[in-house]
């Protein structure tokens, strides 16, 4: 298992699959993220606390087409999935 993908699984475990609301999700995930942050040295060192919240809330308000690498577009005819 990559590394990335081992961080992901032990600081954020519920979010491959859960039954929680999806604001109790994003708070968990908001400490999950400044945890992360302070365990590797990140902030407040190299990063501030309120950039990293917003950054935070940025990625969040993205629409998971961007963050997955699909691209979806429609017209009233028809519609496409494709990869980028």
């Amino acid at each position: 298992m990559p590394t990335l993908h081992r961080i992901y699984t032990v600081y954020f475990p519920w979010e491959p699959c859960n039954s929680m609301h999806n604001a109790k999700i994003q708070q968990k995930s908001l400490k999950a993220t400044f945890e992360i942050l302070k365990d590797f040295d990140v902030s407040p060192t190299l990063l501030t606390k309120s950039l990293a919240f917003l950054l935070f809330n940025d990625l969040v308000d993205t629409p998971v087409e961007l963050v997955t690498g699909l691209i979806v577009s429609s017209t009233p005819y028809e519609v496409e999935v494709t990869n980028l």
